[in-house]
């Protein structure tokens, strides 16, 4: 999962039978005799994987300058919450995830303590392409849902379950050791395992542990651990972003060609968050990006662990339940393979925990008022 150069490509081809993308990431295609205005087309557009150091034909280069550019919207309100000073500056967020490029200029001066858990090592400690990705989207300086957010880092090289029991033993540590800097959101691009079902009972009692400690452990397996439906969304790069109605099935689903007809049994509704075309901080330079057709739920949990921690931060009262349950009244219905679902709309979410604050403090005076006037009818 290290993102390095590829070789040149003979022909384009999909990364893999999963995915269809097309990877040129860090490769000097400007010379290749494609067909460009085959690839330009709609269909193909839509798949491509590229970095910032993609080198493309003159002539068609800008659109993909402009489309990494675009991309790196996070979308959904997210940057009128910003306009109105909500971004998240006081918070404290963790990150588990793989080894991060700790000089990238999206992290570098808000990391404040970063540390290896690794109980069965096997990877490299070459910075990996999934790390800083999680880490911009939840907190880079420049395009992150809570971009003055400072960061604490747990690496865990392996993903063996035993290293993400002890890297979420550590932020509950971490917070007794450093209550100044205190941890409310936990992001995990990961799905609690069930094959093991000794090892599954471990880590959910550690995030039982987490959540009984006020911290919000935001992985892709919600429904296991608060009984909350999520998934990230693919959306129109061409069109407003923070439209939740260009907002639509991510593409790992659209692949599968499911119907509209196969109605869910579950009458929960579904949260949906950005997950797809989507722009990240790169590990192959300090000022590189990447740009992703298919983000995958990975790079959905920091999305909504972000506006959590906005929201947690202005809002200290706030659980993960009453943030869920407002973030599903207050975005967009849809009803997406017979699913229902709520596009997550972040303005919304902050509109209305303004609101029953304002409303709070009202009642508040209200009955303070009484009191002084029962006091003074009792003087009497």
């Amino acid at each position: 999962m290290i993102d390095t150069k590829i070789q040149p490509l003979n022909y384009v081809k999909p990364l893999s039978e999963r995915s269809s993308a097309y990877d040129f990431r860090s490769l000097d295609i400007s010379q290749n005799n494609y067909d460009w205005d085959k690839l330009l087309s709609s269909e193909f557009l839509e798949q491509f994987l590229f970095n910032s150091k993609t080198k493309f034909l003159s002539s068609i280069a800008s659109k993909f300058t402009e489309r990494l550019e675009v991309a790196k919207n996070r979308g959904l309100g997210i940057n009128a919450l910003h306009k109105k000073g909500y971004t998240g500056k006081g918070a404290t967020v963790a990150i588990i995830d793989q080894p991060l490029l700790t000089t990238h200029n999206e992290i570098k001066d808000k990391l404040i303590h970063y540390e290896e858990v690794d109980e069965h090592k096997s990877w490299s400690n070459e910075a990996s392409q999934h790390g800083i990705a999680v880490s911009s989207i939840l907190c880079g300086k420049n395009i992150g849902v809570a971009p003055d957010a400072k960061l604490v880092y747990f690496c865990v090289s392996d993903t063996n379950t035993d290293n993400y029991i002890n890297a979420i033993d550590r932020v509950i540590k971490y917070n007794e050791e450093h209550p100044e800097n205190k941890i409310h959101t936990l992001s995990i691009s990961y799905a609690i395992p069930t094959e093991n079902k000794e090892q599954e009972k471990r880590l959910l009692d550690i995030m039982q542990k987490a959540q009984e400690s006020d911290i919000f452990v935001i992985t892709t397996s919600l429904e296991k651990t608060h009984n909350f439906s999520f998934i990230g969304g693919d959306r129109n790069i061409n069109n407003n972003l923070d439209n939740p109605q260009e907002y639509k099935e991510p593409l790992f689903i659209q692949k599968r060609n499911l119907s509209s007809n196969n109605k869910n049994s579950d009458t929960k509704n579904t949260l949906i968050v950005p997950q797809d075309r989507v722009t990240v901080a790169s590990p192959i330079g300090n000022e590189d990006y990447t740009y992703y057709s298919d983000g995958g739920m990975s790079w959905a949990v920091p999305y909504l662990a972000g506006i959590y921690a906005v929201a947690k931060n202005s809002f200290p009262e706030i659980t993960p339940e009453k943030f869920f349950d407002i973030a599903i009244k207050t975005g967009l219905e849809k009803e997406i393979c017979g699913r229902k679902c709520s596009i997550i709309n972040s303005e919304n979410i902050i509109k209305t925990l303004e609101f029953e604050n304002a409303s709070d403090k009202i009642l508040n005076k209200q009955n303070n008022n009484n009191n002084i006037i029962l006091d003074n009818t009792n003087d009497r």
